[in-house]
């Protein structure tokens, strides 16, 4: 166009000077010439050449690049991108034209110019981009149940690809968390899902996979006993615990705490909420095996965790400290008031005294050395007449005149029984012993003054008055007496007129001394009988005894007299003496020896209805015994509060021991 315009201006000029300095050619025919020539002059013109593009029209996979060319050297081409015409005020190619994106649609239209040529036609392409998707993420392992710990690989068949995902069942998007190392999950269910991103490429499908993970953990975080400490200290890796727990821990309960929360427990087969305290198990003596099992959220794995409880045996102890006679001390009686041992002894100068222990220690009951002359064969009972004042009986022979003596303490002081009585006994009494009937009290002693025979009386009326018609109860010489008062009073004794053997006797209706039941009169035992020890359990009279050496028990049994168990020729292991005996309320019997396989230490045993068992342990002591004096206080329990007093060879006096559980 430009070479047109400027051909058309030459004309012109032609035609100006022509008018200028004349010419024969006329005006007309001059511009038709001038006309004629511009025309033939276009037409052989040259037109620049039409652009073409690197891309034909289509849909392309990936971002891409749009070069335009022109086939006219140095022709300049002019493009639009948004469709509209282009010109030479729009823009001059110069580099490639970039279309990316994904979902990009672009419209390229181009023309070409040249100085001394004609534009170029237009030319177009439509380039759309359309992006190739990312492979869908996959899951090793796929969907499914797992135990705890299973880890969860994420895979993208697309290279280069970053794949993000999500907990919870969320779609991830860009921010998400890439993946980059095979994870864990928690116990439970959780929904996994994922997508794989690749700049130029469009983002993967979602994949997803639930994973129901279970827990194989079958340990214990915690176990503690709600008495006791654990040996060792409580660690999950270790399944093996021990402790040990006094006798008066009769049962326990275990908390056990489950390592990981879906785990069931079992204590001895019995299902525990984890963190919470087990039903109360009961305690024998001696140990006792607690199995916690641990079942996993699997129902397969399962560890066991076992405790050993050891429950301590009943311990005798001393009560208060040995020696409570801060002397040498021989004769020791004892009773116990409500609770309140009361010990009767000879004490370090011969003479009598009384104590009694108070709570925190042992306390005199009146002066020391009351009976202001020594003593021996000391007897002690404490009545107990509904007041709660206790009404203290002691019974002893006088070393000085040999004769039997009954005293009572008032609440101050020591009195006669009566007062001023100058003796029970007309002379020399051995053997002699004091039993009570409630608030009356009988002796019984081997008269010397006529011929050593038994005889009995018992305090009436102000007065000591005979038991029986006569009084005596023995053919002959007695020893080792002893007396107890059922429907009738009795005596059992060493008979000397029936070779030494056991002999027991009754007063029938008050009056009248025979046999007990019947008995033979060659005498109860097998054979010589010593220690000897009568007591009744309602109206059924038992004797203990040493009988060839060891100790025997007798009851009668309705009809005759028999051994306790039935056939038992001793229930001791060896030589018993200093035998004491005492039948508890529920009619237990219990025995207390000087133990001849025990070094001669206490020995206490009790009869559990079809064998003589050791209560506590055998020998005891901490010394030899003499003088034990046995008494089973009733607590309320069916076992009660064994006490046994006697002198001990070691603490060098009187010492009192309870059976206690700690």
């Amino acid at each position: 166009m430009g070479n047109t315009i400027r051909i058309r201006f030459a004309t012109f000029v032609i035609l100006a000077i022509h008018f200028i300095v004349g010419c024969s050619m006329p005006v007309s025919q001059l511009l038709e010439n001038v006309i004629e020539r511009v025309d033939a002059y276009n037409i052989s013109q040259p037109t620049v050449a039409t652009p073409l593009f690197s891309l034909a029209t289509d849909t392309y996979s990936s971002d891409q690049s749009v070069t335009i060319t022109c086939a006219t050297a140095g022709a300049v081409i002019y493009y639009t991108v948004d469709s509209s015409v282009p010109s030479p005020a729009s823009s001059a190619y110069a580099s490639p034209v970039a279309v990316s994106g994904d979902g990009t649609v672009m419209t390229i239209r181009a023309m070409a110019t040249h100085a001394g040529m004609t534009d170029s036609a237009h030319a177009q392409v439509t380039v759309s981009i359309i992006y190739s998707q990312a492979a869908a993420p996959t899951f090793t392992p796929g969907a499914g149940t797992y135990n705890l710990g299973q880890t969860v690989t994420l895979n993208c068949a697309t290279a280069g690809a970053t794949i993000r995902y999500m907990l919870g069942g969320s779609t991830p998007d860009g921010s998400s968390p890439a993946y980059s190392t095979p994870f864990d999950l928690p116990v439970g269910t959780t929904t996994v899902t994922a997508k794989a991103f690749k700049s130029g490429m469009a983002p993967s499908a979602s994949s997803q996979a639930q994973y129901i993970i279970t827990s194989n953990n079958a340990s214990l975080s915690g176990l503690a006993p709600s008495t006791g400490t654990l040996a060792p200290p409580f660690n999950a890796s270790v399944t093996a615990y021990s402790f040990t727990v006094p006798n008066s821990v009769t049962s326990l309960t275990v908390t056990p705490t489950a390592g990981e929360s879906h785990a069931t427990i079992l204590v001895n087969s019995v299902q525990v909420t984890s963190g919470a305290a087990s039903g109360a198990i009961a305690l024998a003596v001696g140990g006792n095996t607690i199995t916690v099992l641990v079942r996993a959220q699997d129902g397969i794995t399962t560890r066991t965790y076992t405790v050993t409880v050891t429950r301590s045996s009943p311990v005798w102890a001393v009560v208060g400290s040995g020696n409570l006679s801060g002397g040498a001390a021989s004769y020791v009686s004892m009773d116990v008031f409500r609770g309140t041992p009361y010990v009767a002894y000879k004490d370090s100068t011969g003479d009598l005294t009384v104590k009694k222990w108070n709570g925190s220690a042992w306390a005199l009951v009146g002066a020391a050395s009351f009976s202001a002359t020594t003593v021996d064969y000391v007897t002690l009972k404490v009545y107990d007449d509904g007041s709660g004042t206790p009404q203290p009986y002691v019974a002893f022979r006088n070393r000085v005149n040999w004769k039997e003596y009954v005293m009572k303490f008032s609440g101050t002081a020591w009195d006669l029984v009566p007062t001023g009585s100058t003796g029970i006994s007309p002379g020399q009494a051995n053997y002699p012993t004091l039993d009570m009937s409630g608030a009356v009290p009988y002796v019984a002693y081997a008269d010397y003054n006529n011929g050593r025979i038994g005889t009995m009386k018992k305090y009436s009326g102000g007065a000591w008055v005979d038991v029986g018609t006569p009084a005596t109860f023995s053919a002959g010489l007695v020893q080792f007496i002893s007396m107890a008062v059922g429907a009738n009073p009795c005596a059992a004794f060493l008979d000397s007129t029936n070779s030494n053997k056991l002999t027991v006797m009754e007063c029938n209706s008050g009056i009248m001394w025979r046999q007990y039941g019947g008995s033979p009169s060659t005498g109860i035992s097998a054979g010589q009988a010593s220690y000897i020890v009568m007591k009744f359990m309602n109206s059924t009279p038992y004797v203990a005894y040493q009988d060839a050496s060891k100790a025997q028990v007798l009851r009668y049994n309705g009809s005759g007299w028999e051994a306790v168990p039935v056939g038992s020729t001793g229930l001791s292991a060896g030589t018993a003496t200093q035998i004491s005996f005492f039948i508890y309320r529920n009619g237990t019997p219990f025995i207390s020896y000087c133990d001849g396989n025990s070094s001669n230490k206490a020995t206490v045993m009790k009869y559990t209805g079809s064998a003589w068992v050791t209560v506590g342990t055998a020998g005891f002591s901490s010394g030899t015994v003499s003088s034990t004096s046995l008494y089973v206080y009733d607590d309320g329990t069916a076992n009660g509060i064994p006490y046994l007093a006697y002198y001990d060879s070691v603490d060098g006096g009187a010492t009192v021991m309870k059976f206690q559980t700690y």
